[in-house]
């Protein structure tokens, strides 16, 4: 179109550039609006790690970004807070964005001020659509953290934004459809997109219904066990002859007044020769602590699942926020956890 007959955007006209041109500009807007969602995102995720919350990945697709965090925040403050950094940015990119779109005009730049103007327009709609109230859509996070504050579980806060969110996609999925079939619309294009992105938000908000419903211990704190340590400086001959018949476990956190240095396995020991027992420390053979070694108290149990089964111990320390060890986490905990749901 824009090689054709020009465009209007924002009350201003751009005018018919050859087709190369309009491709150029088409990538640059389309490049703007990538790093406004990743701006968006980035948002989210600094604000999560002011509150403490590190991040696994942050994910871009079609329909948006999402970041992943590694821990569920450990109150309705920190939710509400990380949820709306999000749309904040936006609104303020946009902002931005206008004011820069105006001077370009005032300086007769009338293609500059088309490319800011979508770009700041992509914007604005990306945090008014993300303020819906339905989960995944940080709206839904906010709705989630308020129905938090009021009921004081985090689980059934999270089923209901999530029931929300599915109500807000079914929306999209009819409107969608009816923008293609309805004669005063017959927008193919902008009624097939209301539709996939609402498939896909309804995917996303029923797994997320449908995994709070079998949730019941949900995080790490109410599944590990009272932390057992030794010392950094403890021979391996006295963890065989002393320690280990009174506690039958593979793997043990190494700390010093409360703070990891780092997981012993017994698994690590078979390679050591036994004469060498009386002479090696804890510290000696023990692996230095590393990420994949601890989580948080409120990680979800799913993500500690994960990183037990990646990080070839299948035990987690559980260190608080201070740093200090608060306790221990082993495929056995899930196993007497299993059984006391099945008693129950």
């Amino acid at each position: 179109n824009l090689s054709r007959s020009g465009m209007w955007v924002m009350s201003g006209q751009l005018m018919p550039v050859s087709v190369l041109v309009a491709w150029v500009l088409g990538i640059v807007t389309t490049v703007g609006l990538f790093l406004s969602v990743l701006g968006h995102e980035l948002s989210h995720a600094l604000m999560a790690r002011a509150e403490g919350i590190e991040i696994d990945e942050i994910v871009l697709h079609p329909f948006g970004g999402l970041a992943r965090l590694r821990n569920e925040p450990n109150s309705p403050g920190a939710e509400f807070r990380i949820a709306v950094a999000g749309p904040a940015a936006s609104f303020m990119f946009a902002v931005v964005g206008f004011l820069i779109m105006f001077l370009a005009r005032l300086a007769n730049y009338p293609t500059t001020a088309g490319v800011v103007g979508l770009v700041s327009l992509g914007n604005l709609l990306l945090a008014v659509f993300n303020l819906f109230p339905g989960y995944p859509l940080d709206g839904g996070r906010v709705l989630r953290a308020m129905l938090w504050r009021k009921a004081g579980n985090i689980v059934d806060a999270t089923r209901m934004a999530g029931i929300c969110g599915m109500l807000i996609a079914a929306i999209l999925i009819i409107f969608g459809v009816y923008m293609v079939v309805a004669p005063n619309f017959r927008s193919y294009f902008m009624g097939l997109w209301s539709v996939l992105v609402g498939l896909f938000l309804f995917d996303a908000a029923y797994s997320v219904v449908k995994h709070s419903r079998r949730q019941n211990r949900h995080i790490v704190s109410e599944a590990m066990s009272a932390p057992f340590s030794i010392d950094p400086d403890t021979l391996i001959s006295q963890l065989i002859d002393t320690i280990l018949p009174l506690h039958r476990q593979a793997a043990f956190p190494v700390a010093l007044q409360q703070r990891l240095h780092g997981i012993l396995t017994l698994e690590d020991l078979k390679s050591l020769p036994r004469e060498k027992w009386h002479q090696t420390r804890a510290r000696d053979v023990m692996r230095p602590i590393a990420p994949r070694f601890f989580v948080e108290p409120n990680a979800t149990l799913d993500y500690a699942k994960e990183l037990m089964r990646r990080n070839g111990v299948g035990s987690l320390a559980v260190v608080g926020k201070n740093g200090e060890l608060v306790g221990f986490l082993q495929n056995g905990n899930f196993k007497r956890r299993k059984k006391a749901r099945q008693t129950l």
